[in-house]
């Protein structure tokens, strides 16, 4: 058995092989970033004059491959277009073409959407803060008329309440709905 078989070939075919990855890694790599930038900066070439929006969104389509999403009835609204541009960026003719418009874009990814201008904010409908609790003030007496010292009163439903005084007065918040006050004593 020869050397050659066990150690594999020479160090300086090994060297050529790794020169030769070495450079097509590169190579690749350079392909690689130019078509990402190539993406990345699309540019628009157009001279356009009187030409609606929608044969204008059909050229920018040809050539950066973006698609629009639009109501039909939407571009009846706008107006027509005069655009003279040599490699621009995407969003300057759009900018362009949605100036004065009744109309304006957003970007999605690879679609451009298109929306009426002037749509107005969501109106979300609260509803109105409750009104504020008023006051019941009262006198507890018995049969007999005399004041009732140490009577509870409170509202039905409701554990809290409050107790009258040495004149038989009381008062006690109660919420706009109303409610039943409920009295006991004991004696």
């Amino acid at each position: 058995m020869h050397l050659k078989a066990l150690f594999g070939p020479p160090k300086t075919d090994l060297k050529k092989a790794l020169l030769i990855m070495k450079i097509t890694a590169f190579i690749l790599l350079a392909a690689f970033l130019q078509a990402s930038a190539t993406g990345h900066s699309q540019t628009v070439t157009m001279s356009a004059s009187n030409t609606s929006l929608e044969k204008i969104f059909q050229e920018v389509k040809r050539q950066t491959g973006y698609d629009f999403w639009y109501e039909s009835k939407l571009l009846k609204q706008s107006r027509k277009v005069n655009i003279d541009v040599k490699d621009v960026a995407l969003t300057q003719v759009l900018n362009i073409c949605f100036q004065n418009q009744p109309l304006t874009y957003s970007i999605v990814e690879k679609t451009i959407i298109v929306k009426p201008a002037n749509v107005a904010p969501e109106v979300i409908n609260t509803p109105p803060p409750p009104p504020p609790p008023f006051t019941v003030s009262g006198t507890i007496t018995d049969a007999n008329g005399q004041p009732l010292e140490g009577a509870s009163v409170r509202l039905r439903g409701r554990e809290s309440g409050v107790a009258t005084d040495a004149r038989g007065n009381f008062s006690i918040q109660v919420p706009e709905g109303g409610g039943v006050l409920v009295v006991t004593y004991v004696g």
